[in-house]
């Protein structure tokens, strides 16, 4: 009796800890370098990109990460939009740097993308695919950075 007392408390309690748990959406870089674990890097031009999963628990209502961006260039590289596509949906950064990236200078960017009142990532991260558009500028020239991502597990 004790021994069934015992497994079914056991059960009971795996159940509970695995209804309670919050299970997340990720979605990774596609052909990308993986520099290290969770860490992709890409070079376009004079600007090196590192940026790691995107993603959170699927009750959340944005989306965040971290970009890394090194600017080689001999000119400041301003960051004019960041935008996240999924589908035809477009969801726009809340924030962005308030002063550019001067040349040879690192810095990161963390970006959020809020989502719609009452819809979650599981709502709105309903593909396999998503993009991050940068809209960036320098000097004369501006243009689009995408960053695509596919789901992972």
């Amino acid at each position: 009796m004790l021994k069934r007392k015992v497994i079914f408390s056991l059960v009971l309690a795996a159940v509970l800890v695995t209804a309670a748990c919050d299970p997340g959406i990720s979605f990774r870089p596609n052909g990308w370098k993986e520099v290290s674990p969770n860490k992709w890097s890409n070079t376009f031009g004079d600007i090196e990109v590192e940026t790691e999963r995107i993603g959170g628990l699927i009750g959340s209502s944005y989306v965040g990460s971290e970009i890394r961006i090194i600017n080689h260039s001999a000119e400041t590289l301003i960051i004019t939009k960041a935008v996240l596509k999924v589908h035809e949906k477009e969801y726009e950064s809340r924030r962005l740097p308030s002063r550019g990236f001067n040349p040879g200078e690192l810095r990161r960017l963390d970006i959020a993308f809020d989502l719609p009142t009452n819809k979650t990532i599981s709502d709105c991260l309903n593909s396999d695919i998503a993009d991050i558009n940068l809209g960036l500028k320098s000097g004369d020239r501006e243009w689009t950075l995408v960053i695509p991502y596919i789901r992972s597990l």
